[in-house]
């Protein structure tokens, strides 16, 4: 029998505001191969009427900042 090593994914949240790091921290903690680290920036978000646009307008801006895949929430 053979025994899989599970890897550990680590996410990048990227927000200014500590409450929504702490809400996705307990969305995941029964997750033991998920990390999630937080990388406090101020992203300014554009005006729109598409959640889209605006979540992949944030992505882009906080991948130019932390230089790793984040995550973004809005």
């Amino acid at each position: 029998m053979y025994h899989i090593k599970s890897r550990l994914t680590t996410l990048h949240f990227a927000s200014g505001n500590e409450n929504k790091f702490s809400e996705i921290e307990r969305l995941f903690e029964k997750e033991k191969n998920i990390q999630i680290l937080f990388s406090k920036i101020l992203i300014k978000e554009i005006q729109s009427d598409s959640i889209i646009e605006v979540a992949e307008d944030k992505v882009k801006k906080a991948f130019r900042i932390i230089k790793k895949p984040p995550i973004v929430e809005d």
